[in-house]
């Protein structure tokens, strides 16, 4: 058996956190359409433009000192 590498890497994107009615979804700026897309999780996803990407958690925030 052999691998071999994907020619189309999957592209990352940050979501940022939205609560709704209590529960938490992440929201992404779509990479192909430029959307805005909602999902319940992290991890990889598929946006409805049919694009395949992996959600990843938000950057923590810098606090100035």
């Amino acid at each position: 058996m052999s691998y071999t590498s994907d020619s189309n890497p999957v592209p990352n994107v940050r979501a940022r956190h939205l609560v709704t009615a209590g529960h938490h979804q992440a929201v992404v700026k779509c990479p192909k359409c430029a959307e805005l897309h909602r999902h319940l999780g992290l991890g990889v996803r598929r946006g409805p433009c049919g694009i395949t990407y992996v959600v990843r958690a938000p950057r923590a925030a810098r606090i100035a000192a």
